[in-house]
């Protein structure tokens, strides 16, 4: 009677006429497993038990819903079949077939819902992680920007022309140079700044004006002090003592020192086949690279 009304429901599609023995149902699953929902009889003939009956079915298809009818009230078999999630329990002498169907389509309305959440879901996540992976290569591939600064003829052109030939970038980084009397200029760059290098030159009249100067650019453009670097320029024999320019610039990083010769351009060094000179130099670089 149930599978003659269901047959004149729209909603189902009924793929099987009566099975009569339990056996059956396994023997119709494993030819056919798009099956949404199971009803039958605990007193179905077969050789199974109504539990193992239902671990094989759900090993064939652990989504599938089961609508299982009784034949007397059993409260250890109750147990037993809600401990194997099966919550549509009816019984021989209490059938009424419109609350089934009923109960029928609330449970495939259900599960479809269910369904319709875990596409939801799955499609917020994988959204969340095209975003993720956008991002990454955004990052991957955005120009990071260094503003080297420093005063006139401090050696900024030629420090930023020896960096970008000797940094073995796996990101790209844009090196823009401003002077520091024209400090004005970092208000109108990107905010999203990676570095502000200040370029020093080893005297001690420039080292105190240099010092003033950045204290007052970190002030005016707001600054944080792990942004700032600092890079000691034109060291020579002269040159004021490594830990006194560490006490001058203790609140701030200083990269290193570069020394003051005649073979200060890697790119003009390579052209004359200076090798000696351009293996001191890029190891002086690489050092300072590998800070920055």
């Amino acid at each position: 009677k149930i599978n003659e009304a269901l047959k004149k429901e729209k909603d189902f599609c009924v793929l099987e006429n009566d099975i009569f023995y339990k056996e059956g149902i396994i023997e119709f699953l494993e030819k056919n497993n798009n099956v949404d929902l199971i009803i039958f009889f605990d007193k179905l003939l077969g050789e199974i038990s109504t539990i193992d009956l239902i671990k094989k079915i759900k090993k064939i298809n652990k989504k599938i819903n089961i609508f299982l009818f009784l034949e007397i009230k059993d409260e250890e078999l109750k147990e037993k079949l809600l401990d194997e999630n099966i919550k549509n329990i009816y019984y021989k002498n209490e059938i009424d077939i419109k609350k089934i169907i009923l109960d029928i389509k609330k449970s495939l309305n259900d599960k479809n819902e269910n369904l319709y959440e875990q596409i939801d879901k799955l499609k917020k996540s994988l959204k969340q992680k095209n975003e993720e992976i956008i991002q990454l290569k955004k990052n991957k591939y955005e120009e990071k920007k260094i503003i080297i600064l420093g005063m006139g003829k401090s050696g900024k052109s030629l420090i930023i022309n020896n960096l970008k030939i000797l940094w073995n970038q796996e990101n790209k980084y844009e090196f823009m140079e401003i002077k520091i009397e024209d400090f004005y200029k970092i208000e109108s760059q990107d905010k999203n700044i990676y570095k502000y290098i200040f370029i020093i030159e080893n005297n001690y009249k420039k080292l105190k004006e240099a010092k003033e100067n950045i204290i007052s650019i970190i002030k005016i453009n707001n600054i944080k002090l792990d942004k700032v670097n600092i890079i000691i320029n034109k060291k020579n024999k002269y040159s004021i003592n490594k830990k006194i320019i560490k006490y001058i610039f203790k609140d701030f990083f200083v990269l290193g020192e570069l020394r003051f010769t005649a073979f200060c351009d890697y790119k003009t060094n390579k052209e004359n086949n200076y090798k000696t000179e351009n293996y001191r130099l890029k190891k002086d670089y690489l050092k300072i690279i590998k800070k920055i």
